[in-house]
């Protein structure tokens, strides 16, 4: 997570492009995949960061996972190697 302070502006465009007309948790994280979908721009760079790499390695990012594996959490598709 950022360290932005939360803002009324944002949460506010939050509620009407990204999680409009969403009633319960699914509907909001359909909501936010094709909102995702929709505004990056595949493929992109993107560093891979972990407990055993905290540097990083740069990765590919391709494409969003299929929208069924993403109702919990946002995944994408990455090429590496």
């Amino acid at each position: 997570m950022s360290g932005t302070a939360p803002s009324k502006n944002r949460e506010e465009r939050i509620d009407m492009e990204v999680v409009v007309d969403a009633y319960n948790e699914d509907e909001r994280a359909m909501g936010w995949y094709y909102y995702l979908q929709d505004k990056l721009q595949f493929p992109f760079k993107a560093k891979w960061v972990n407990r055993q790499r905290p540097q990083g390695k740069e990765i590919e990012v391709v494409e969003m996972s299929p929208e069924d594996e993403c109702i919990r959490s946002m995944f994408v598709e990455v090429r590496y190697r």
